[in-house]
């Protein structure tokens, strides 16, 4: 199903949520091919590790559709490129992919897809080679990214960190290195290891793309 971005609010009948809707799509990939949204597809949905910390992304036919992010309480929130799926938070982990799937058809109403679609899944391993996207706004990855924001910590160095509307993300850190700047990940890895100055290593750290996230073209709906 290609075209036009559609809103998820009508078919998941938030009250008000039209405020907040999440614009989904168009559903193609990278190679403008179309992605499978028929009820077999969409019942046959698994999850996958993902490489940004605290993500478990959604497949479909072996296509990236979304992804799953813990709240500050613990619940799953199916998240797009665009922002949180509206009243998908949940503690039940196929509630809140069944609310990112009715989003990607919307408006059309979810269809019934069986008892297949119940079924709880593990996340699977993937592909070290794969590059993660960035599950936040461009406005949010700028704010994150003002020097004056950044708190000192004791070691020396800043904390980056972001706010995605539910709790406090470290997307990692930046210290001085003799004459030049490096930056951290979350997993204590170096990515930036010769930046002029500490803005210049922050920028370098969100860059899309770059080393915490992809390029969403190649990477949001793609073959695996």
């Amino acid at each position: 199903m290609g075209g036009p971005p559609q809103r998820a609010a009508a078919a998941l009948g938030i009250p008000g949520a039209e405020h907040a809707a999440v614009t989904v799509g168009p559903l193609t990939d990278n190679r403008g091919r179309s992605i499978d949204t028929s009820p077999a597809a969409l019942a046959s949905w698994s999850l996958l590790k993902g490489r940004v910390p605290g993500r478990t992304d959604v497949i479909v036919r072996s296509r990236c559709v979304g992804w799953l992010q813990r709240d500050d309480r613990g619940r799953d929130v199916a998240r797009t490129t665009d922002g949180p799926v509206p009243g998908s938070a949940s503690s039940n982990r196929v509630q809140a992919v069944t609310a990112l799937l009715a989003a990607l058809i919307a408006p059309a109403p979810l269809p019934d897809l069986g008892p297949e679609a119940s079924t709880a899944r593990r996340p699977r391993a993937r592909s070290p080679r794969e590059r993660p996207i960035s599950s936040f706004t461009p406005a949010q990855l700028a704010a994150a990214a003002l020097p004056d924001n950044l708190p000192r910590l004791p070691d020396g160095s800043y904390r980056v960190h972001i706010n995605d509307g539910y709790d406090d993300v470290e997307l990692g850190r930046v210290f001085r290195s003799g004459r030049r700047w490096q930056a951290l990940a979350p997993d204590g890895r170096v990515v930036v290891h010769r930046a002029a100055t500490r803005t210049e290593a922050v920028d370098q750290l969100l860059g899309e793309p770059g080393p915490l996230f992809g390029d969403p073209a190649d990477t949001v709906l793609h073959d695996l």
